[in-house]
């Protein structure tokens, strides 16, 4: 969605065999004067706040070390408009990353029956 009252929000969902299985309601904004965070509500498990920990012209990583997984959130807007956001940590003391590119899309109406 685009930014209103000093917040982003955004939503994804999973569907597998034509049932939603997994939602997640993410949200980024000022949680103190000069603090941005990223915050995320996913299916099933508890929020999980982000504090911004460095800022770019072109992209965004947001860090809480102490969280289970992921450990970081970024964001990155590559040369071609695609909105590159990433996920990474550890997981049992190994690494883990998953890639989630994301183009502008026209949204479908309310009418659809998707």
């Amino acid at each position: 969605m685009p930014p209103a009252g000093g917040t982003l929000l955004g939503m994804s969902r999973t569907v597998a065999k034509g049932r939603t299985v997994a939602h997640e309601i993410m949200q980024i904004h000022e949680v103190e004067p000069g603090r941005i965070a990223f915050i995320a509500n996913p299916s099933g498990q508890a929020q999980a706040t982000f504090p911004v920990k460095s800022l770019g012209e072109r992209s965004v990583v947001f860090e809480n070390p102490t969280h289970d997984f992921p450990q970081r959130v970024i964001y990155r807007l590559d040369e071609t408009g695609v909105l590159r956001a990433r996920i990474e940590g550890l997981v049992a003391g190994k690494p883990r990353a998953e890639d989630f590119p994301m183009s502008r899309v026209a949204c479908e109406t309310a009418g659809s029956s998707r």
